[in-house]
């Protein structure tokens, strides 16, 4: 019979950024999100299904918490460090989607950042997954989108324009302004179309990626 070691070995280790609260107040808005959240632990606890969430205020602004695997009961001991990342991948989504809700309050500076999160064997102190915090619409491959609609639109601009300073009128004129607008223009529109759809993705939750242990 395995013994339940590996849960706590592997955690979620992360970091919010938020507008300025105090203990009890915070605690006030994280029970909107979590009812069952209470002091304890570091100074906050927040049960869930399969994982308890211990929460820790750095300062006035900065909530450090820790997502530990409570319910690994069953596992082999090939799969029970999946299982635990999967259990820590679920619950840390959870978590974050009610205290991004519960700790927005009004003004510029009101929406609460997940400054840093990873997984990580406490052991070892390895990093096994990382959060990513890049924005979609700040890869590469959204800037190649952006200068293409950017192009198509100056292109549209620069041929509308030479065709409305040439001289001839009528059917012709009209048939090329609507192909230019018809073409470019909507090239330009669609164009960052399937950037906007992956940082809608990306919004509704985390997203992790691997991180190389080696060179």
């Amino acid at each position: 019979m395995y013994r339940s070691v590996a849960s706590p070995q592997i955690t979620v280790t992360g970091l919010i950024e938020h507008a300025e609260l105090d203990s009890s107040a915070l605690l006030a808005k994280i029970q909107t999100a979590f009812p069952r959240a209470a002091p304890g632990g570091l100074d906050f606890l927040v049960p869930l299904n399969d994982c308890e969430v211990h929460l820790y205020c750095m300062s006035t602004t900065a909530l450090e918490f820790r997502v530990t695997a409570t319910n690994t009961a069953g596992s082999t001991a090939s799969s029970r460090s999946v299982t635990v990342v999967e259990l820590l991948v679920r619950s840390t989504g959870v978590l974050w989607t009610g205290l991004e809700k519960a700790l927005k309050v009004s003004g510029r500076s009101g929406k609460p950042n997940l400054s840093r999160c990873v997984i990580e064997d406490t052991n070892s102190r390895s990093i096994l997954l990382t959060c990513d915090m890049t924005s979609p619409l700040r890869s590469t491959g959204a800037r190649v989108s952006f200068g293409l609609a950017a192009f198509f639109t100056l292109v549209a601009v620069g041929l509308i324009a030479w065709q409305l300073s040439t001289p001839h009128s009528g059917p012709d004129r009209e048939a090329n302004l609507l192909g230019i607008s018809l073409s470019l223009f909507v090239a330009a529109i669609t164009s960052p179309v399937p950037t906007f759809i992956t940082w809608r993705e990306w919004k509704k939750e985390l997203t992790w990626k691997y991180v190389r242990s080696g060179p």
